[in-house]
């Protein structure tokens, strides 16, 4: 499956009253085409397959270890 995505955006602005009054208008758009994650109906967080690995786990528990929140 192909990703794609388009960001576009423009902002126009000028003085209605010289050193008082001025305008600003802006506008953002993004397009793009998401891979959708298929799951069974019933489905749960106890049920989710977790992408991170236990390795990287202790690593972040090593780390944070000494701090505190």
């Amino acid at each position: 499956m192909d990703f794609r995505e388009a960001r576009f955006g423009a902002t126009v602005g000028s003085p209605i009253v010289r050193t008082k009054v001025h305008f600003l208008a802006s506008v953002e758009g993004l397009d793009s085409t998401t891979p959708i994650d298929v799951e069974p109906a019933t489905s749960t967080a106890s049920t989710r397959v977790s992408r991170v690995t236990s390795a990287e786990l202790a690593r972040c528990s090593a780390s944070r270890a000494g701090h505190r929140l």
